[in-house]
């Protein structure tokens, strides 16, 4: 079996490209099977290099771009008589204004450059889920998804194969040093730019603003999007900002937290991948989370605030909330020992160790081709 994965993130902005390509495709290496990984551009370039590279491949999986020039080539390849699956992890039917892709996912707006510096904005005559539906159903045998609510929400449009976000564990484990519980305390928490709503709906930022002000100890660190650090309300000396990180640096930055949280709201957070809970358990950080749908398979490894579906108040959020983090505060080495103890969690989810699984899902996606 041949697989060619596409990576459809640009160097500065790797995650999805890395958990949904790169971490899979280095595993399936290791272990001896024919993986390519080109990048979207090289992709539809369609060079003879790219061509040469997919002509025997078994199956080619397009991580998320379906604009007109990679459709053209899924077509190219699909009358080919090749499998080809799109991936995505983004429930692109639910962004709202608060994230950069609603512009164009929601509004279906395109900035075009034009010469002499000018630029305008410029609506699609097809829709972008539209297009991408279209162009799915088309070309594809169907899509793959990181979550199990983005896969049940899109399996009315084409089949849908749910293919988890495993962990390289090389990447964290030499990280991974017992906690030396010092005078401070650090709530630590790192997101990409989509994350507000899911902190202004969850109830933390009023807990973490009680939080800090009956816990002097207790210090917020903050990664990636600008805007959680600028909305918390808690003076600057008890919350730091650190920009984003290069992947590879990522575990080194866990490192620091002595508790982890995960705020999720509504269904567009449900829609999302387990990435915090395996990343807190893998790191042995005891963590708080949004009992939400996305961590189904976790709620044993840390403490579990339920959802807006089932407390619709965000100030009876907020004291759970407040209430949670308290507890673990308060009792930090109890929950870490905790943690700790749930690390063959995290082993089920190891990347290598799921390669068979992975195989499997390939063989049956490749099955699919008419």
């Amino acid at each position: 079996m041949k697989i060619v994965h596409t990576l459809s993130d640009s160097a500065s902005e790797f995650n999805s490209s890395r958990w949904r390509s790169l971490v899979p495709c280095r595993a399936l290496l290791k272990a001896g099977y024919d993986v390519s990984i080109v990048s979207i551009v090289q992709w539809m370039k369609h060079s003879d290099e790219i061509k040469r590279i997919v002509a025997d491949a078994d199956l080619i999986v397009i991580q998320r771009v379906m604009i007109e020039e990679s459709l053209e080539r899924a077509k190219f390849w699909r009358e080919r008589g090749k499998a080809i699956v799109t991936d995505f992890d983004d429930a692109y039917q639910m962004i709202d204004s608060s994230n950069l892709a609603h512009k164009f996912w929601a509004k279906g707006e395109v900035e075009i450059n034009a010469p002499y510096g000018v630029s305008y904005t410029s609506k699609l005559e097809k829709h972008p889920i539209d297009q991408f539906i279209t162009g799915v159903k088309a070309y594809c045998v169907g899509g793959s998804m990181p979550g199990k609510v983005l896969a049940e929400d899109w399996r009315r449009h084409f089949p849908c194969w749910y293919v988890p976000n495993y962990i390289n564990f090389d990447e964290y484990l030499p990280y991974r040093k017992p906690k030396r519980l010092g005078k401070t305390i650090t709530i630590g928490y790192g997101g990409s730019l989509s994350h507000v709503p899911s902190f202004k709906l969850s109830g933390v930022e009023q807990a973490l603003a009680k939080v800090l002000r009956k816990r002097p100890q207790v210090k917020l660190l903050l990664c990636g999007d600008k805007r959680l650090y600028d909305r918390m309300p808690v003076p600057s000396d008890r919350k730091e900002y650190l920009p984003y990180v290069f992947w590879r640096e990522w575990a080194k930055i866990l490192n620091r937290f002595d508790i982890g949280i995960a705020p999720m709201a509504l269904r567009y957070d449900a829609s999302r991948s387990h990435i915090k809970p395996i990343e807190y358990v893998t790191m042995g950080i005891p963590f708080v989370a949004t009992k939400s749908l996305a961590y189904t398979d976790w709620y044993e490894a840390g403490l579990f605030v339920p959802d807006d579906v089932e407390i619709e108040s965000i100030e009876e959020r907020a004291v759970l909330w407040e209430n949670m983090l308290l507890d673990m505060i308060d009792n930090l080495s109890d929950h870490t020992a905790r943690v700790e103890s749930r690390f063959s969690m995290a082993e089920q989810w190891e990347v290598n160790r799921n390669v068979p699984n992975l195989i499997s899902t390939y063989e049956d996606m490749i099955s699919h081709v008419n």
